[in-house]
């Protein structure tokens, strides 16, 4: 089982810099394409946690989520670019990279003085 880090190269192509973000089942890092001529874009890289890369349960899960999200088109979902297995044999999604500020920090960051922080989300379905 391999472990990643930062300067870590996926697949001969992605770069890992550092954690953006770990949950339960995977860990997103700020990462970059590396190309010919020097070309570099950032991306994000999702990989299972090492603990679970032997669990055929999340790797199904993990499979699914490439599938239909690579399926999926809408300015306020980011795009999948990539997904395969590494030199190691983990699989890895690779995705639209949006620089910005995450509702998690958002929410730890808001000032002291307000009571609450507030998110709307709306859904819209076809009629």
């Amino acid at each position: 089982m391999h472990l990643d880090q930062s300067g870590t190269v996926i697949a001969d192509k992605y770069e890992l810099i550092e954690v953006a973000g770990r949950g339960g089942m995977a860990a997103v890092w700020r990462a970059v394409t590396r190309g010919a001529e020097g070309f570099r874009r950032a991306v994000a890289v999702k990989r299972v946690l090492p603990e679970l890369c032997a669990d055929k349960t999340f790797i199904d899960m993990f499979i699914e989520e490439a599938r239909v999200g690579s399926q999926l088109q809408h300015p306020n979902i980011v795009q999948i670019h990539d997904f395969g297995r590494d030199q190691w044999g983990q699989y890895f999604l690779v995705m639209e990279w949006v620089e910005g500020l995450d509702l998690w920090r958002h929410v730890e960051d808001a000032s002291p003085t307000r009571t609450s922080s507030r998110v709307s989300c709306r859904t819209s379905l076809p009629s």
